[in-house]
């Protein structure tokens, strides 16, 4: 990127509404002291003199530059960034690869997810946000839905910290709640964390077999599929259906794509997947659940105190036809 002579343009900008800037010759009585020094170049030194006076004249042009030259650094950070991620995953929303590591948290991020929410949870970090106002609506309904319905054993598919699962295990101890996770030292804290709770055991495995071998009556998922690609979706609800699970719950982001600048509109029908931003995808959650023989008989849109003003949270009930 070329370098923006910032003190060159306030200098112009100012000059229009500064009259009588005078720049100071200090070289001739300094020539003529016995202390003499040499001086910078003079244009240098005239434009430094030319400045510091329209600082002094008007400080407030400089704050208005220095904030316009701030937003304009953030701007060239996001689309560095945004470059890179759609080259990276706008290509996977509808397409797997042979690396597992191109989707979901990565290396130690899964760990690191799981300390910074339970840390938001035991410091009541999540009042008046995003996740607070998610974890008390999940707990919310799904208290009513299991109350309701012949549920005895729950898969949480992509499980992390188990806040929602330990409070509702303790709820209905004659549910069996499992979650599933890629990382064995997601499932070690876990245990650790909710060792009390006898009907709460934790897995770090292929969550796939373990759904399809696991006899589940309920299939949930909360902020998972949103970094998974629709293969691998499609391949999780098929699980699903030939494990006969009967119910399919989901509590899934979304917001406005990078990749169609558009709102999505979701449908009944199959449909193709788009990029979100950053490692996130948007998939078409009940055309998908349809064409595995699932019903979606109830859902609502949410919004969240996200910073972020387009988010929503997608909450669908789905039973097995």
């Amino acid at each position: 990127m070329a370098r923006i002579p910032i003190d060159n343009i306030a200098f112009k900008c100012a000059s229009l509404h500064i009259s009588n800037i005078v720049v100071y010759n200090i070289e001739v009585s300094l020539k003529n002291s016995k202390y003499y020094y040499k001086l910078p170049p003079k244009k240098w030194l005239s434009r430094i003199q030319r400045n510091l006076l329209v600082c002094r004249k008007a400080p407030w042009l400089f704050e208005i530059l220095g904030a316009v030259a701030r937003k304009l650094v953030r701007w060239s950070d996001f689309v560095k960034v945004l470059q890179v991620d759609q080259r990276k995953y706008q290509p996977l929303a509808n397409n797997l690869t042979a690396q597992v590591d191109d989707f979901g948290y990565t290396g130690n991020q899964e760990v690191l997810t799981f300390m910074d929410y339970r840390q938001g949870v035991k410091d009541k970090l999540y009042e008046g946000t995003e996740s607070g106002d998610l974890y008390a609506r999940i707990l919310g309904e799904l208290s009513i839905f299991l109350k309701n319905n012949d549920v005895k054993k729950v898969l949480n598919f992509g499980v992390c910290y188990a806040h929602i699962d330990a409070e509702l295990a303790r709820k209905f101890p004659n549910i069996e709640f499992h979650g599933v996770d890629r990382s064995p030292f997601t499932k070690l804290l876990n245990e650790n964390e909710f060792k009390d709770i006898q009907n709460l055991k934790f897995f770090a495995e292929d969550g796939y077999k373990l759904l399809e071998n696991g006899g589940y009556d309920m299939l949930l998922h909360v902020r998972t599929a949103v970094v998974l690609s629709k293969p691998l979706v499609e391949r999780l609800y098929k699980c699903a259906q030939v494990s006969k699970v009967k119910y399919v719950v989901g509590y899934e982001q979304f917001g406005l794509s990078y990749q169609t600048t558009k709102p999505y509109v979701f449908s009944d029908n199959d449909q193709e997947s788009v990029w979100w931003r950053n490692f996130m995808f948007i998939h078409n959650y009940p055309g998908l659940l349809n064409k595995q023989g699932y019903k979606v008989t109830s859902h609502k849109f949410l919004e969240t105190r996200h910073p972020t003003l387009d988010y929503r949270i997608f909450e669908w009930f789905a039973e097995l036809k």
